[in-house]
């Protein structure tokens, strides 16, 4: 029962892998602290001993990991009380049980951090430190009335960005409104903008379009010129009588408007006469009858159709009389 509880713990029975480190400080990490490869626990510290000028560190790993000629170990802290154990990092080819110095980190201590301080604070430079804090204290003294204000300012600013807080919480909530109507239309833009495209591509197709045609308006307005020059000795008679025409017309305005306003009546009265039948008669003076006219017709070119007796001429004549027909306007 001994030895199964405690088997891990006999020298000959090797659980795992050995390999050794090398690091310039090794402080923090003793017998039994945890070996780490992202964060999980794959080995132990086996050993800790001093190999001048640098401690070795031998701890175990599973078996089933290599370690290449690239890989790297590293001290880590597991707590801020101090807890340190070792983080492996894998990497290159082929197999090594041996990671030299310089593949190897140490964290940055506060015992390290204060050695540091006290070196640097004894490489100092006292009389030049003294200097330069007199030279600040000097300056500060001169600067005060406007350091002051500097710093009234600077107050009266964080005074005033506290009071405008909710007006500035109201103003990014209506910004956050804004973005989100404009995220919802964003569709609508990209249409917009698209549509915005097409119709620049058409204007532009009309203004090539525009273009084409002043270029072909000017040899037009060449030869409109030219034909001008050419007829200018006919069209100057044509302009000059129709010019006369014009005066004419306007001498006669007041006759023509009067022959317009009684126009209507006699087309309405010519109308209702036309209507009545299939045509009218229209009265000339100073022409013989149609009757009359018809006659000498007929004994010029159609002695045939005149009447046979003086009687059938006179029947004739008193039934045109009996017709009634309408007077001209």
């Amino acid at each position: 029962m001994l030895t199964s509880f405690g088997y891990n713990n006999l020298p000959f029975w090797q659980l795992g892998a050995s390999y050794d480190a090398f690091f310039v400080d090794a402080a923090g990490i003793s017998v039994g602290s945890d070996v780490d490869i992202a964060g999980i626990t794959v080995g132990r510290v086996s050993s800790v001993a001093l190999t001048t000028p640098n401690a070795k560190v031998t701890f175990t790993m599973d078996r089933a990991i290599t370690l290449g000629d690239r890989s790297e170990v590293s001290i880590a802290s597991d707590s801020v009380l101090g807890q340190k154990s070792l983080a492996v990092t894998p990497a290159g080819a082929g197999r090594t049980t041996t990671i030299p110095v310089d593949r190897t980190n140490t964290p940055y201590t506060l015992n390290t951090a204060l050695q540091d301080l006290g070196r640097s604070a004894g490489d100092l430079d006292k009389p030049q430190l003294e200097q330069a804090l007199q030279v600040l204290t000097d300056t500060l003294r001169d600067a005060t009335p406007q350091l002051r204000d500097a710093l009234d300012g600077i107050a009266d600013l964080s005074r005033t960005v506290n009071d405008r807080d909710e007006a500035l919480s109201s103003l990014l909530a209506h910004a956050k409104s804004a973005t989100d109507v404009a995220a919802q239309r964003a569709a609508q833009v990209n249409q917009l903008v698209v549509d915005g495209s097409e119709l620049f591509g058409a204007l532009d197709d009309r203004r090539t379009a525009i273009a084409e045609l002043i270029q072909g308006i000017s040899p037009v307005s060449q030869q409109i010129s030219a034909f001008v020059e050419e007829n200018r000795a006919e069209f100057g008679p044509a302009l000059t009588k129709l010019n006369l025409v014009l005066d004419n017309l306007n001498e006669r305005r007041e006759h023509i408007s009067e022959a317009l306003k009684r126009l209507p009546p006699y087309e309405t009265a010519l109308g209702e006469v036309v209507s009545s039948g299939p045509g009218f008669t229209v009265n000339l003076y100073n022409v013989p009858p149609v009757t009359n006219s018809a006659l000498i017709f007929d004994a010029m070119f159609q002695p045939g159709k005149m009447p046979d007796s003086l009687a059938d001429l006179l029947r004739g004549f008193l039934h045109q009389r009996t017709i009634v027909r309408p007077k001209s306007p």
